[in-house]
């Protein structure tokens, strides 16, 4: 750019990327990524937590004297 041979594309692309638009779209990047990560997150917690109460049913079911379900057995025919 100092020598002056520097293309208007370069030129306007160095000016965007200082500009405060550009800072703030780079924020509003950020911050999705890490929503989007906290979401993922949440949803694990929630499948932890559904294994956990699945758990506790089935333990519970087998203190009283009743077994747990049986997951459905499939034919896959001969």
């Amino acid at each position: 750019m100092r020598s002056g041979v520097a293309s208007s594309q370069v030129i306007t692309q160095f000016l965007k990327l200082g500009s405060s638009r550009e800072l703030l779209e780079q924020q509003r990047l950020e911050y999705e990524n890490k929503l989007t990560q906290s979401r993922i997150e949440a949803m694990e917690g929630q499948k932890r937590v559904e294994a956990m109460y699945k758990e506790a049913l089935d333990a519970m079911r087998s203190y009283s004297g009743v077994a747990p379900p049986e997951p459905p057995e499939f034919d896959v025919g001969d």
